[in-house]
């Protein structure tokens, strides 16, 4: 790391021997970079067979570069440099090597020693060479006899594969990984240093929210107006600006300047009508605010499949992925994903519930609880009629009523059509049972 704290080199070593077809994700060599801050260089690949023959060598020159897709960006300044080796002949050894320079040291590389699931590591190690504070955070390592760590020094020996099995919980909650994180940094041109949630909710308040641009109030009351009533509470305010967004607007990623940590402004969003969980999110809070409603800023980690808290004790910019707004009372907190369509007011599922996440506002920042759904709230209540006739024919009268989590996989069929209803009935739900008629849905 370099003495003013604004950039870093990385040098990455990797030999990998590659047993079977089912390792195949192992012959792509994927480099990520953000265009502008991060430059790759002295890339080089050997490939060698079973017997230790080199068969294959590659440079940069050799390798593809586009921009990174991640699936939901429609334009971004993240790119990929991409090599394959094609074989069906087992075992073959890639080793690969490059250099890397970051201008962007919120967060230095992370060291995660198992990339997967039956994967084996003969050795991994990681080394920090700095005169700069930093800090760092461990996890699951005490779990992990073959690791050893000796101040910013992290190695890995002989550790064998974890086996993927049936019920097996994501990577994420399962394998080791250490975080650093410079005291002072520089994060796309914005300065900062923190070593408390407070101080980085403060950093993110003052450097992509405070001095963003406002549209005239007046035009968006006349718009939100037609909705809202002077009779109107708290609460059927929020209700309706929240119904109002999720008509009025969709949510597309575009990571260029407005990417990273910045939100687009709630004039462009309210413009083109489209943004990313920031720009959608500072949208809804400035139509709050058009009616004298606070709200807060939330930072938290999404994940359906693996709930993760941010670490009590260890403020960082990782594992945060995701940004949502509480809307506080006197007498309740109402939470709102900005980026569903189908979600009602005041329900944010499995994506982001139950679990820490940072509260961000002009006080600075503090750890809050995202709403947890108790089992006795996620329930499936069915109830069924069968009339027979005479002839032998059957007329099913069917009710269901799903209640807390339970109501997500239904959300997406509550917006059908009758007659895309209708078809989802009779071919997902009925056709097993010979269903001739839908009559009433």
């Amino acid at each position: 790391m370099h003495d003013k704290f604004n950039k870093y080199n990385e040098h990455i070593k990797s030999k990998i021997k590659v047993l079977n077809k089912k390792a195949e994700e192992f012959q792509h060599i994927t480099l990520y970079y953000k265009d502008n801050s991060e430059k790759i260089t002295d890339v080089e690949i050997t490939v060698y067979d079973s017997s230790g023959n080199v068969i294959k060598k590659a440079k940069q020159k050799d390798l593809a570069d586009f921009a990174s897709e991640d699936g939901y960006s429609m334009i971004t300044d993240y790119r990929l440099k991409h090599w394959k080796y094609d074989t069906n002949t087992y075992p073959i050894t890639i080793e690969f090597e490059y250099k890397k320079i970051s201008t962007n040291t919120l967060g230095l590389p992370s060291w995660n020693p198992i990339p997967n699931y039956n994967v084996a590591i003969l050795h991994s190690s990681y080394e920090l060479i700095s005169n700069l504070s930093v800090r760092k955070k461990e996890i699951r390592t005490q779990e992990f006899p073959s690791i050893t760590v000796s101040n910013y020094n992290f190695v890995m020996n002989n550790q064998r594969a974890i086996r993927k099995e049936k019920y097996t919980p994501p990577k994420t909650i399962s394998v080791p990984k250490i975080l650093i994180n410079p005291e002072n940094f520089e994060f796309e041109g914005y300065k900062g240093s923190f070593k408390s949630w407070e101080e980085y909710g403060s950093w993110i308040y003052s450097s992509f929210l405070e001095k963003k641009k406002i549209p005239k109030l007046e035009v968006l009351k006349k718009e939100l107006d037609k909705y809202i009533f002077a009779t109107d509470n708290v609460k059927n305010k929020s209700k309706k600006i929240y119904e109002y967004l999720q008509h009025n607007t969709r949510y597309i990623s575009l990571s260029l300047e407005e990417g990273g940590l910045n939100p687009m402004d709630p004039v462009k969003v309210h413009q083109v009508k489209y943004s990313d969980c920031k720009g959608l999110s500072f949208y809804m809070k400035t139509l709050l605010n058009v009616y004298n409603i606070s709200s807060n800023y939330i930072e938290v980690a999404a994940d359906s499949e693996a709930p993760v808290d941010l670490f009590q004790n260890y403020p960082s910019g990782y594992p945060g992925n995701h940004i949502i707004l509480n809307i506080p009372t006197e007498s309740d907190t109402f939470w709102v994903d900005c980026t569903s369509h189908d979600n009602p007011f005041n329900f944010l599922g499995s994506f982001t519930d139950n679990r820490l996440a940072l509260e961000i506002n002009g006080k600075g920042g503090k750890l809050v609880k995202t709403p947890m759904y108790h089992k006795s709230e996620n329930k499936t209540a069915s109830n069924s009629i069968f009339t027979i006739d005479s002839e032998g024919g059957t007329t099913a009268e069917i009710s269901t009523l799903y209640t807390g989590l339970n109501i997500e996989p239904q959300l997406r069929l509550s917006k059908l059509s009758t007659e895309e209803k209708i078809v989802f009935i009779e071919e997902e739900k009925h056709k097993k049972n010979n269903a001739t008629e839908i009559k009433n849905i």
